[in-house]
């Protein structure tokens, strides 16, 4: 039942979202993959996916961020955490870049 996971998972992101923000992504990222017809399942994924992304300098946190703001209607929010996750990539691994960029270029016809 979304309601009771929704429940339990806010009281656990409330514990863990400063000291472990990749456990807050990962709890984003599972109620987006349980609950994607739920809109009320993918705000909450979204706010906890920007907890994890807030003081994040890992721009993954930023693109799935992005990703769901995108994914939720809110384009304009999500060009911007595009934009931090690219500025993030561009010091990551060889390719980060890259895929950050073509995220930006497919949200950018979404209005």
């Amino acid at each position: 039942d979304v309601a009771a996971y929704l429940e339990a998972s806010g009281d656990y992101a409330k514990k863990v979202y400063k000291i472990r923000p990749q456990e807050l992504s990962t709890l984003a990222r599972e109620t987006e993959e349980l609950f994607s017809d739920s809109p009320v399942a993918m705000k909450e994924a979204e706010k906890w996916a920007g907890m994890a992304a807030k003081d994040s300098e890992d721009y993954t946190f930023h693109l799935h961020y992005a990703r769901l703001l995108w994914t939720n209607g809110n384009t304009k929010e999500a060009r911007k955490a595009a934009e931090r996750a690219l500025e993030l990539a561009q010091k990551g691994p060889k390719g980060a870049a890259e895929m950050v960029q073509e995220f930006i270029e497919n949200i950018s016809g979404k209005s």
